[in-house]
């Protein structure tokens, strides 16, 4: 494989200039990103590891004939959580309107066609999950105690909390005092869609379509 060609094959397939590329790796220059596809600049694992880090993509998708990035089939759309309502994003049914919004390489084992990413905002759930962090939710899998999901509500609230059981009711809690547990009921909720994944501290710049 050349390595060269690789990188170039993926910048452009996830919509992103080489000066984009190189803000996000943290370069001062896209120079840099230029010598490398033009072959002028030997490529090391150091660069292919720092290169999938800003893509977020595994190093093994870099190495693979198929790209993760790019492919809707293989990628899923992200939202940024921040003051979002449930009726902006998702439709009657809680499934989640995708058009127009980024997109992040799908986990490898992930098999939830309807699967997808909220950006968090804020320390509420720390130290568990940070501000910038992407949480990947899957609307296919069941929810159980002590879970952490994205859950929107009837009254067009859309939350991310740690989620309990009790009979009817369900108990929406936060890992910081500074959000207050909250008990709703089982009827009042539209969904619960819980968090499998978490991509720690991805810059939305990284995210193709953004």
């Amino acid at each position: 494989m050349d390595y060269c060609k690789r990188i170039k094959e993926l910048r452009e397939k996830a919509h992103l200039t080489q000066e984009k590329l190189a803000r996000t790796m943290g370069l001062e220059t896209p120079n840099f990103i230029s010598q490398i596809e033009t072959g002028r600049k030997k490529v090391g694992l150091s660069v292919i590891t720092k290169f999938c880090n800003a893509m977020d993509i595994e190093i093994s998708d870099f190495f693979r004939e198929n790209p993760a990035v790019g492919d809707v089939s293989e990628s899923i759309p992200v939202f940024d959580l921040t003051g979002a309502l449930l009726e902006k994003f998702y439709d009657e049914g809680g499934c989640l309107r995708d058009e127009g919004l980024c997109r992040i390489a799908r986990p490898l084992d992930l098999v939830d066609e309807n699967a997808y990413g909220a950006v968090v905002s804020g320390e509420g759930m720390a130290p568990a999950l940070n501000d910038r962090d992407v949480v990947i939710a899957s609307p296919a899998q069941k929810y159980a105690n002590n879970d952490i999901a994205i859950v929107g509500l009837k009254d067009n609230e859309l939350l991310l909390r740690k989620i309990r059981t009790a009979d009817d009711l369900l108990l929406l809690e936060g890992f910081t005092p500074a959000v207050e547990p909250r008990v709703v009921k089982v009827g009042d909720v539209m969904f619960v869609h819980p968090v499998l994944w978490v991509r720690y501290k991805m810059p939305l710049s990284s995210m193709p379509g953004c």
